[in-house]
């Protein structure tokens, strides 16, 4: 399900929206999943504003410490390590109030763009889910009180506390394979890089094979860290064996 759009949350006259890149048309099964888990970890809806209202938009360019404490959020498959832009470090924000929390971030989306949209509405203690079609027209899909997600059925049983160190859980466990898969392809291509000053093209070609391999298997990991799965996973939407 590939499907762009957006989601978000206002306070007051703020409005913060972020873009979602992807499976967009999940936003309302994650997301009202997602804000029953914060009013049981927060307790209250106005101590979970307050929590929203410390989100920073981010407005500059990344420093050193955020790229460091936005690392679990990042694409590392994408991401340049010499040019990290904010749409990098936030790719694992995408379609996650959860996420936004952790991270302490927000990209701010100020074009209102075409396809799904999910907004947490403070002013309203209520959430609304809707397409906006190329012309700017909306069909609204779903809405319901915070309350009424309060009393739905089939909600998550894991806490915001479980949830968030499973999350650093898989990604440490991604991470340290990711971190070896990229050792290893460094020595490989160095080896090959010596191998040609050598003039040994038969060495050459088995080592072009083994590069191949370990690319593959790289492209393998990232595969396995898709932006929605891992939350579907944490939020009771999918077996944890899938």
């Amino acid at each position: 399900m590939v499907s762009t759009g957006t989601f978000g949350y206002i306070i007051g006259k703020k409005k913060r929206m972020m873009s979602v890149q992807y499976d967009s048309i999940m936003l309302w099964q994650i997301l009202v999943r997602e804000i029953y888990v914060l009013i049981k970890h927060f307790g209250i809806i106005d101590v979970m504003k307050e929590a929203f209202e410390k989100v920073t938009i981010v407005k500059s360019y990344p420093k050193a410490v955020d790229i460091k404490n936005c690392l679990i959020f990042t694409d590392l498959e994408n991401a340049n390590e010499d040019t990290n832009s904010w749409s990098d470090l936030l790719y694992y924000c995408q379609g996650s109030f959860i996420n936004i929390l952790e991270a302490g971030y927000i990209i701010k989306q100020d074009i209102d763009i075409p396809g799904y949209t999910f907004i947490l509405d403070f002013n309203k203690n209520s959430v609304k889910f809707y397409t906006k079609d190329l012309k700017g027209k909306n069909t609204d899909l779903n809405k319901a009180t915070i309350e009424e997600i309060m009393t739905f059925n089939d909600m998550p049983t894991k806490t915001y506390n479980e949830i968030v160190l499973n999350m650093r859980e898989q990604f440490t466990e991604f991470h340290n394979k990711y971190i070896t898969i990229d050792e290893e392809l460094d020595k490989l291509k160095n080896l090959k890089n010596n191998t040609k000053n050598q003039g040994a093209a038969n060495i050459e070609d088995k080592l072009d094979k083994l590069i191949s391999d370990m690319n593959w298997e790289l492209k393998i990991l990232h595969m396995g860290r898709r932006v929605f799965y891992n939350r579907l996973k944490n939020l009771d939407l999918i077996d944890e064996e899938n």
